[in-house]
């Protein structure tokens, strides 16, 4: 299990989690992949996100996160490589790429090893999209989810309700993996808005950090580990 938060506040997004893939022994879990990472920064035609994912550490051979960045990407990353850039023909835009996402995993999900599917998957995508004919861009909270047993049901992506612009020092938030307790939530959001509040990002970064690693230890006999992960992207213009 793991456990990823999403915020949105002003012109900031970010996702926070754990990052180590885990090995379960009995009722606890060992770290196995040092170098391992549950989130990617995706910049789809019309916005940037990060998009992190809960469950299944692996989808056929290949780390979710890879699994996942190829699929968006179109093509295989190289041994070694952990981002791509350049120019791509027929580009997606944000909506078109998460769909494709959901339609393959649609199809693969039944033909995964059983071991794989009982860790179901979780995938949040947090961030900006610049709509046409707009000078701000619009924040984004999407989820993709099978909460079904039923390995036959579709992938769904779930769209929340936000404005169109968020109103100044309001949050927009989210988890997916472990279930997050409402005084816990209290906590993060404290530590979000008193330092956001002061006009220094990177003090809020780290006081959500550490705020949120206190959280994640609470799960860490729940197969959470404590090593997180801030990915925050910010809007162009």
């Amino acid at each position: 299990m793991t456990l990823h938060i999403s915020f949105l506040v002003n012109n900031w997004a970010f996702q926070i989690g754990d990052r180590l893939l885990s090995q379960k022994t009995g009722s606890h879990s060992n770290p196995f992949d040092k170098d391992s990472n549950k989130t990617i920064v995706f910049i789809p035609r019309n916005g940037i996100v990060s998009i992190s994912y809960a469950g299944t550490a692996y989808i056929d051979d290949k780390p979710t996160d890879q699994w996942i960045a190829e699929i968006l990407r179109g093509h295989e990353l190289g041994k070694g490589q952990d981002s791509c850039h350049g120019l791509v023909n027929n580009w997606p835009d944000i909506g078109l790429a998460i769909q494709k996402l959901a339609n393959i995993l649609e199809r693969i999900w039944p033909q995964l090893p059983k071991e794989q599917r009982d860790c179901n998957l979780e995938i949040a995508i947090c961030g900006w999209q610049w709509p046409k004919n707009r000078k701000k861009p619009s924040p984004i909270l999407w989820y993709l989810i099978n909460y079904s047993k039923d390995i036959y049901k579709p992938f769904e992506i779930i769209r929340i309700n936000l404005p169109r612009y968020l109103p100044q020092n309001k949050l927009a938030y989210g988890s997916v993996g472990a279930l997050v307790k409402e005084e816990d939530w209290q906590k993060i959001i404290k530590a979000i808005t008193n330092q956001y509040k002061s006009g220094n990002e990177q003090t809020a970064e780290l006081a959500v950090v550490k705020v949120v690693s206190r959280t994640l230890c609470k799960w860490i006999d729940k197969l959470v580990t404590a090593d997180t992960c801030l990915q925050s992207v910010l809007p162009a213009g």
